[in-house]
Protein backbone atom coordinates (compact mmCIF):
# COMPACT_ATOMS: atom_id res chain seq x y z
CA UNK A 1 0.00 0.00 0.00
CA UNK A 2 1.56 3.46 -1.11
CA UNK A 3 0.92 6.68 0.30
CA UNK A 4 -1.31 9.21 -0.81
CA UNK A 5 -3.21 12.17 -0.09
CA UNK A 6 -6.21 12.14 2.44
CA UNK A 7 -9.57 13.35 1.38
CA UNK A 8 -10.71 16.71 3.41
CA UNK A 9 -13.22 14.32 4.70
CA UNK A 10 -10.74 11.44 5.94
CA UNK A 11 -8.85 14.48 7.49
CA UNK A 12 -11.39 16.10 9.23
CA UNK A 13 -12.76 13.03 10.58
CA UNK A 14 -8.87 12.18 11.83
CA UNK A 15 -8.70 15.59 13.48
CA UNK A 16 -11.95 15.64 15.36
CA UNK A 17 -10.82 12.10 16.30
CA UNK A 18 -7.49 12.79 18.39
CA UNK A 19 -7.97 16.82 19.13
CA UNK A 20 -9.73 15.26 22.99
CA UNK A 21 -6.62 12.95 23.35
CA UNK A 22 -5.36 14.61 25.73
CA UNK A 23 -8.67 15.43 27.90
CA UNK A 24 -9.86 11.54 27.37
CA UNK A 25 -6.14 10.19 29.50
CA UNK A 26 -6.94 12.92 32.25
CA UNK A 27 -10.01 11.48 32.39
CA UNK A 28 -8.90 8.19 32.42
CA UNK A 29 -6.18 9.13 35.33
CA UNK A 30 -9.02 10.68 36.95
CA UNK A 31 -11.53 8.00 36.83
CA UNK A 32 -8.97 5.47 36.97
CA UNK A 33 -11.14 3.20 39.73
CA UNK A 34 -9.63 -0.42 38.69
CA UNK A 35 -13.29 -1.78 38.76
CA UNK A 36 -13.77 -0.07 35.67
CA UNK A 37 -11.35 -1.87 33.75
CA UNK A 38 -13.31 -3.87 30.78
CA UNK A 39 -10.54 -6.14 30.87
CA UNK A 40 -8.55 -8.46 33.27
CA UNK A 41 -5.52 -6.12 34.49
CA UNK A 42 -4.51 -7.41 37.77
CA UNK A 43 -1.16 -9.06 37.67
CA UNK A 44 -0.62 -12.85 38.92
CA UNK A 45 -1.24 -13.84 41.80
CA UNK A 46 2.04 -15.30 42.60
CA UNK A 47 3.47 -11.71 40.55
CA UNK A 48 5.63 -9.77 42.39
CA UNK A 49 3.74 -6.80 42.06
CA UNK A 50 1.09 -8.31 43.90
CA UNK A 51 3.07 -9.47 46.36
CA UNK A 52 4.22 -6.04 46.73
CA UNK A 53 0.55 -4.70 47.54
CA UNK A 54 0.86 -5.81 51.51
CA UNK A 55 4.07 -3.46 51.68
CA UNK A 56 2.13 0.13 51.31
CA UNK A 57 -1.37 -1.69 52.31
CA UNK A 58 -1.93 0.41 55.14
CA UNK A 59 -3.28 3.36 53.54
CA UNK A 60 -5.69 2.65 50.70
CA UNK A 61 -7.40 6.16 49.18
CA UNK A 62 -10.91 6.82 49.27
CA UNK A 63 -12.84 5.06 46.53
CA UNK A 64 -9.79 3.18 45.53
CA UNK A 65 -7.45 0.16 45.64
CA UNK A 66 -4.01 -0.06 47.37
CA UNK A 67 -1.33 2.09 45.81
CA UNK A 68 0.47 0.09 43.39
CA UNK A 69 -2.61 -1.80 42.56
CA UNK A 70 -4.03 1.69 41.20
CA UNK A 71 -0.80 2.23 39.76
CA UNK A 72 -1.36 -0.85 37.58
CA UNK A 73 -5.20 0.07 36.60
CA UNK A 74 -4.03 3.84 35.66
CA UNK A 75 -1.66 2.49 32.92
CA UNK A 76 -3.97 -0.88 31.82
CA UNK A 77 -6.63 2.36 31.40
CA UNK A 78 -3.65 4.47 29.07
CA UNK A 79 -3.18 1.97 27.30
CA UNK A 80 -6.86 1.27 26.70
CA UNK A 81 -7.22 4.92 25.32
CA UNK A 82 -4.07 4.81 23.23
CA UNK A 83 -5.00 1.64 21.64
CA UNK A 84 -8.49 3.64 20.38
CA UNK A 85 -6.65 5.80 18.83
CA UNK A 86 -4.64 4.11 17.28
CA UNK A 87 -7.60 2.43 15.93
CA UNK A 88 -8.55 5.68 14.21
CA UNK A 89 -5.60 5.72 12.79
CA UNK A 90 -5.46 2.57 11.04
CA UNK A 91 -9.28 3.11 10.24
CA UNK A 92 -8.24 5.47 7.57
CA UNK A 93 -6.68 2.90 5.91
CA UNK A 94 -8.36 1.63 2.75
CA UNK A 95 -6.93 -0.76 0.68
CA UNK A 96 -6.64 -1.38 -2.00
CA UNK A 97 -6.58 2.40 -2.55
CA UNK A 98 -4.01 4.38 -1.91
CA UNK A 99 -3.89 6.51 1.26
CA UNK A 100 -1.97 8.24 3.85
CA UNK A 101 -2.46 9.54 7.37
CA UNK A 102 -2.82 13.17 7.20
CA UNK A 103 0.09 14.77 9.77
CA UNK A 104 -0.07 11.44 11.89
CA UNK A 105 2.63 13.44 14.17
CA UNK A 106 0.00 14.87 16.15
CA UNK A 107 -1.61 11.53 17.40
CA UNK A 108 2.40 10.24 17.45
CA UNK A 109 3.22 12.49 19.93
CA UNK A 110 0.59 11.96 22.30
CA UNK A 111 0.82 7.69 21.80
CA UNK A 112 4.85 7.88 22.76
CA UNK A 113 3.92 10.06 25.32
CA UNK A 114 1.44 7.67 26.93
CA UNK A 115 3.60 4.87 26.93
CA UNK A 116 5.83 6.87 28.41
CA UNK A 117 3.94 7.69 30.87
CA UNK A 118 2.67 4.01 31.25
CA UNK A 119 6.32 2.70 31.83
CA UNK A 120 7.07 5.69 34.57
CA UNK A 121 4.14 4.59 36.38
CA UNK A 122 4.99 0.54 36.67
CA UNK A 123 8.28 0.36 35.99
CA UNK A 124 9.22 -2.94 37.56
CA UNK A 125 12.70 -2.18 38.14
CA UNK A 126 12.13 0.56 40.42
CA UNK A 127 10.79 -0.87 43.50
CA UNK A 128 7.58 -0.86 45.16
CA UNK A 129 8.30 2.46 47.08
CA UNK A 130 8.88 4.91 43.93
CA UNK A 131 6.45 3.04 42.09
CA UNK A 132 3.47 3.97 45.11
CA UNK A 133 5.21 7.23 44.74
CA UNK A 134 4.57 7.81 41.60
CA UNK A 135 1.39 6.88 41.66
CA UNK A 136 0.26 9.32 44.07
CA UNK A 137 2.53 12.08 41.73
CA UNK A 138 0.32 11.29 39.00
CA UNK A 139 -3.04 11.36 41.33
CA UNK A 140 -1.83 14.78 42.68
CA UNK A 141 -0.96 16.31 39.44
CA UNK A 142 -4.19 15.52 38.03
CA UNK A 143 -5.90 16.58 41.02
CA UNK A 144 -4.14 20.10 40.51
CA UNK A 145 -5.02 20.38 36.98
CA UNK A 146 -8.50 19.27 37.23
CA UNK A 147 -9.13 21.85 40.10
CA UNK A 148 -7.99 24.40 37.94
CA UNK A 149 -11.09 24.30 35.70
CA UNK A 150 -13.48 24.48 38.78
CA UNK A 151 -14.64 28.15 39.94
CA UNK A 152 -16.72 29.56 43.06
CA UNK A 153 -18.47 26.36 44.99
CA UNK A 154 -17.60 23.81 42.40
CA UNK A 155 -13.95 24.37 43.23
CA UNK A 156 -14.85 24.04 47.23
CA UNK A 157 -16.58 20.54 46.26
CA UNK A 158 -14.10 19.42 43.86
CA UNK A 159 -11.86 20.55 47.22
CA UNK A 160 -14.05 18.25 49.68
CA UNK A 161 -13.59 15.24 46.94
CA UNK A 162 -10.40 14.83 46.09
CA UNK A 163 -8.42 15.49 49.90
CA UNK A 164 -4.69 16.50 48.53
CA UNK A 165 -3.81 17.23 52.34
CA UNK A 166 -4.31 13.64 53.34
CA UNK A 167 -2.06 12.42 50.52
CA UNK A 168 1.25 14.51 51.25
CA UNK A 169 0.61 13.87 55.02
CA UNK A 170 0.70 10.02 54.30
CA UNK A 171 3.58 10.63 51.87
CA UNK A 172 5.36 12.67 54.68
CA UNK A 173 4.67 9.74 57.07
CA UNK A 174 6.20 7.60 55.12
CA UNK A 175 9.46 9.37 54.84
CA UNK A 176 8.81 10.43 50.75
CA UNK A 177 9.85 13.95 49.93
CA UNK A 178 6.96 15.66 49.64
CA UNK A 179 7.26 19.38 47.71
CA UNK A 180 5.33 21.39 44.98
CA UNK A 181 6.65 20.84 41.53
CA UNK A 182 7.08 23.86 39.16
CA UNK A 183 3.46 23.96 38.12
CA UNK A 184 2.25 24.24 41.33
CA UNK A 185 1.03 20.60 41.68
CA UNK A 186 2.44 18.35 44.49
CA UNK A 187 5.11 15.12 43.56
CA UNK A 188 5.09 12.33 46.50
CA UNK A 189 9.27 11.33 46.03
CA UNK A 190 10.23 12.68 42.80
CA UNK A 191 8.88 15.25 40.04
CA UNK A 192 6.55 14.08 37.44
CA UNK A 193 8.46 14.04 33.98
CA UNK A 194 7.95 16.41 31.37
CA UNK A 195 6.69 14.96 28.36
CA UNK A 196 9.77 15.33 26.66
CA UNK A 197 12.04 13.45 29.46
CA UNK A 198 8.50 10.75 28.97
CA UNK A 199 9.02 10.12 25.50
CA UNK A 200 13.26 10.35 25.29
CA UNK A 201 13.23 7.74 28.23
CA UNK A 202 11.43 5.56 25.42
CA UNK A 203 14.34 5.55 23.63
CA UNK A 204 17.64 6.51 25.77
CA UNK A 205 19.81 3.85 26.61
CA UNK A 206 21.21 5.66 29.18
CA UNK A 207 18.37 7.27 30.59
CA UNK A 208 16.16 4.48 30.83
CA UNK A 209 15.43 2.78 34.34
CA UNK A 210 14.08 -0.23 32.55
CA UNK A 211 16.60 -3.61 32.73
CA UNK A 212 17.74 -5.71 29.68
CA UNK A 213 15.10 -8.03 28.64
CA UNK A 214 12.28 -5.49 27.94
CA UNK A 215 10.57 -4.96 24.85
CA UNK A 216 13.98 -2.50 23.91
CA UNK A 217 16.02 -5.25 23.30
CA UNK A 218 13.79 -5.57 20.22
CA UNK A 219 14.94 -2.33 19.37
CA UNK A 220 18.66 -2.79 19.08
CA UNK A 221 18.77 -2.66 15.66
CA UNK A 222 16.59 0.91 15.60
CA UNK A 223 19.06 3.93 15.60
CA UNK A 224 17.78 5.93 19.04
CA UNK A 225 19.70 8.78 17.55
CA UNK A 226 17.56 8.70 13.90
CA UNK A 227 14.53 7.81 15.68
CA UNK A 228 15.07 11.02 17.54
CA UNK A 229 16.12 13.03 14.82
CA UNK A 230 13.03 12.26 13.17
CA UNK A 231 10.71 13.38 15.99
CA UNK A 232 12.35 16.43 16.44
CA UNK A 233 11.84 17.51 12.53
CA UNK A 234 8.42 16.37 12.84
CA UNK A 235 7.71 17.98 15.94
CA UNK A 236 9.38 21.47 13.94
CA UNK A 237 7.57 20.95 11.02
CA UNK A 238 3.74 19.97 11.72
CA UNK A 239 4.20 23.25 14.56
CA UNK A 240 4.99 25.44 11.62
CA UNK A 241 8.35 26.30 12.91
CA UNK A 242 11.80 26.67 11.47
CA UNK A 243 12.60 28.16 7.91
CA UNK A 244 11.02 26.97 4.72
CA UNK A 245 8.70 25.12 7.39
CA UNK A 246 4.92 23.63 6.23
CA UNK A 247 2.05 24.50 8.49
CA UNK A 248 -0.16 21.92 10.05
CA UNK A 249 -2.65 22.61 7.61
CA UNK A 250 -0.50 21.08 4.88
CA UNK A 251 2.06 19.23 6.41
CA UNK A 252 -0.09 15.80 5.52
CA UNK A 253 0.02 16.60 1.60
CA UNK A 254 3.96 16.74 1.24
CA UNK A 255 5.19 12.93 0.47
CA UNK A 256 8.03 12.72 2.43
CA UNK A 257 7.35 13.99 5.36
CA UNK A 258 4.36 11.73 5.20
CA UNK A 259 5.97 8.86 4.59
CA UNK A 260 8.11 9.78 7.81
CA UNK A 261 5.47 10.31 9.66
CA UNK A 262 3.37 7.34 8.67
CA UNK A 263 6.65 5.13 9.10
CA UNK A 264 7.46 6.46 12.93
CA UNK A 265 3.15 5.85 13.83
CA UNK A 266 3.92 2.45 12.71
CA UNK A 267 6.29 2.33 15.24
CA UNK A 268 4.82 3.96 18.10
CA UNK A 269 1.26 1.47 17.18
CA UNK A 270 3.66 -1.52 17.62
CA UNK A 271 5.65 -0.40 20.85
CA UNK A 272 2.14 0.59 22.19
CA UNK A 273 0.11 -3.03 21.55
CA UNK A 274 3.19 -5.17 22.85
CA UNK A 275 3.57 -3.13 26.04
CA UNK A 276 -0.58 -3.22 26.78
CA UNK A 277 -0.41 -7.10 26.36
CA UNK A 278 2.56 -7.37 28.57
CA UNK A 279 0.79 -5.42 30.67
CA UNK A 280 -2.51 -7.68 30.90
CA UNK A 281 -0.57 -10.33 30.69
CA UNK A 282 -0.64 -11.42 27.57
CA UNK A 283 2.94 -11.01 25.95
CA UNK A 284 4.33 -13.75 23.15
CA UNK A 285 7.81 -13.61 21.45
CA UNK A 286 5.96 -13.33 18.03
CA UNK A 287 5.51 -9.97 19.11
CA UNK A 288 8.86 -9.50 20.45
CA UNK A 289 9.84 -10.68 16.71
CA UNK A 290 7.10 -7.62 15.42
CA UNK A 291 8.56 -4.88 17.14
CA UNK A 292 11.91 -5.97 15.32
CA UNK A 293 10.21 -6.23 12.16
CA UNK A 294 8.54 -2.98 12.14
CA UNK A 295 11.57 -1.44 13.22
CA UNK A 296 13.64 -2.75 10.48
CA UNK A 297 10.96 -1.74 8.05
CA UNK A 298 10.92 1.85 9.69
CA UNK A 299 14.62 2.74 9.20
CA UNK A 300 14.79 1.01 5.43
CA UNK A 301 11.98 3.41 4.83
CA UNK A 302 14.37 6.26 5.29
CA UNK A 303 17.44 5.05 3.25
CA UNK A 304 18.82 7.37 0.73
CA UNK A 305 18.39 5.90 -2.88
CA UNK A 306 21.02 7.49 -4.88
CA UNK A 307 21.97 9.89 -2.56
CA UNK A 308 18.57 11.00 -2.82
CA UNK A 309 15.68 10.16 -0.07
CA UNK A 310 13.64 7.84 -0.90
CA UNK A 311 10.15 8.51 -2.26
CA UNK A 312 6.79 8.33 -0.63
CA UNK A 313 6.70 5.10 -2.96
CA UNK A 314 9.23 3.19 -1.42
CA UNK A 315 7.36 2.80 1.86
CA UNK A 316 5.20 -0.42 1.96
CA UNK A 317 3.37 -2.14 4.31
CA UNK A 318 3.63 -5.94 4.61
Amino acid sequence: MAIAALSAANADGFFNTIRPHQDLVAEVLAHSDSRQLPVPWRPAADSPAMAELAVEADWTPPGERAPVESAYGKAALLMLAAEDHLDSLSGLYRPPDAVSVFTPSVILRALLETLGRVRWLIDPHIGVKRRVGRNMTETLHTGHHRRKSFTGEDRKAYDRDFDRESLTAWGQAKKYEVAKDKDGSWYVGEPRLGTAKAIGRLFSGSARESAPGTIFRATSAVSHASIHGILSRVELESTGGGAGSRSMATIGTNDAVAAENLAVALYAYVLVAVERRKLLGWASPEWDATVDRVGRLVMKSFEPVDGHRRPTSGLYLP
